[in-house]
């Protein structure tokens, strides 16, 4: 139900007092014409409301459905590749976990000095760089936060160094008068 407010009054008496030719405006009337008519914006408001809900309520379920459809997906397809692949692997190399045939030999690429605390310091920070590429959110660097005491001190050795321009500016001035 769509209605233009402006132009329609909604209550009886509103109806009324609008087709009543009066000169002047009585403000009682009118007061009580906006209470009125106040009673049943709000009633539209919440309806209004109320349906902006459950199109919110519709959508998020919907997304929840879709989720649920994915999730399924993705857990039927490993079993569906496994099934496929157990027929050249043996068990214990499916076991293992993902398939990393097509990384690169870090033996070649960092040489054979790394112990094994190095390996897995640099695992974690190969997962760590992996998943700032992934998130490409910039984040500024963070600045000292300048205290009071902090700026105190600025202030200070500004004015001994203005104090110290000043006394020479002045010694200047006064040998120049002097001659």
């Amino acid at each position: 139900e769509l209605i233009d407010s402006t132009k329609t009054k909604m209550s009886a008496l509103a109806r009324q007092y609008e087709n009543e030719v009066d000169s002047g405006i009585n403000i009682e009337i009118a007061k009580q014409i906006l209470r009125e008519e106040d009673q049943f914006d709000k009633k539209r408001f919440r309806e209004k409301i109320r349906e902006k809900h459950r199109e919110e309520k519709r959508k998020l379920k919907a997304k929840k459905m879709e989720a649920n459809d994915e999730e399924e997906e993705d857990a039927s397809l490993p079993d569906k590749i496994n099934d496929v692949d157990n027929d050249d692997v043996s068990e214990d190399e499916s076991s293992e976990g993902p398939d990393i045939s097509w990384l690169p030999d870090p033996d070649k690429i960092y040489g054979k000095q790394r112990n094994t605390d190095e390996e897995a310091s640099s695992a974690n920070e190969f997962e760590e760089n992996e998943s700032e590429a992934e998130s490409v959110v910039h984040r500024p660097s963070k600045r000292k936060l300048v205290t009071q005491e902090e700026y105190k001190r600025i202030r200070k050795k500004q004015k001994i160094s203005n104090v110290t321009y000043l006394q020479a500016d002045e010694e200047l001035a006064l040998q120049l008068l002097q001659n």
